[in-house]
């Protein structure tokens, strides 16, 4: 190995640590969630495809369709029209604070949830080929409030999109963990 070619992957190397050290130390839970996301399953980023949007909407008129009342957020690349996964996500929660009284109602629609906790549930979906993905979440839900707050990160500045793009057409082909791991950096680079 010449000896430009290890310095430059000794830096590499340091970078993630420093990177790595960052994220356990200011956020701690994101950081130790991120070691049970697949290491072996890779990032495609693509394109934006207006058929995800569709798929959203189609989401938008079935959970509109609820007896209970929900606050619905679409987030991510689709709703910013930039490139991603091709995927559809949403946030959400319901208006009279009861998670478990819409469990019901919701899996009827989407199926069983992945994830039922005491302050969210989580379902992952499949429509018309399209991975998605519902949180449902208690409104003061540290995990709901994160992720609102870097969707208003990104929609609020075009110049973060720009950069939120960039990292994301560099990260593909990475494992899911680390462009977990690099967006949780980017997003907390934004709020320094």
């Amino acid at each position: 190995m010449k000896y430009k070619e290890f310095v430059g992957k000794f830096v590499s190397s340091l970078n993630l640590v420093k990177r790595d050290l960052v994220l356990l130390f200011t956020g701690p839970i994101e950081y130790i969630y991120t070691f049970t996301i697949s290491n072996s399953v890779k990032v495609k980023i693509e394109p934006h495809n207006n058929s995800t949007e569709k798929v959203g909407f189609y989401i938008i008129n079935k959970l509109k369709s609820l007896k209970t009342k929900i606050y619905l957020k679409q987030i991510g690349s689709t709703v910013l029209k930039i490139p991603g996964n091709n995927d559809v996500d949403f946030i959400a929660y319901p208006y009279d604070g009861n998670l478990h009284n819409i469990i019901p109602n919701i899996t009827k629609i989407f199926g069983s949830p992945k994830k039922v906790k005491k302050e969210f549930v989580q379902w992952e979906f499949k429509i018309k080929e399209v991975e998605c993905a519902l949180l449902l979440a208690k409104r003061g839900c540290r995990l709901y409030k994160r992720i609102s707050e870097d969707q208003m990160l990104l929609q609020s500045n075009q110049n973060n999109v720009h950069k939120y793009v960039k990292m994301k057409l560099a990260s593909d082909g990475v494992s899911l963990r680390e462009y977990e791991r690099r967006k949780i950096y980017f997003f907390y680079q934004l709020r320094k």
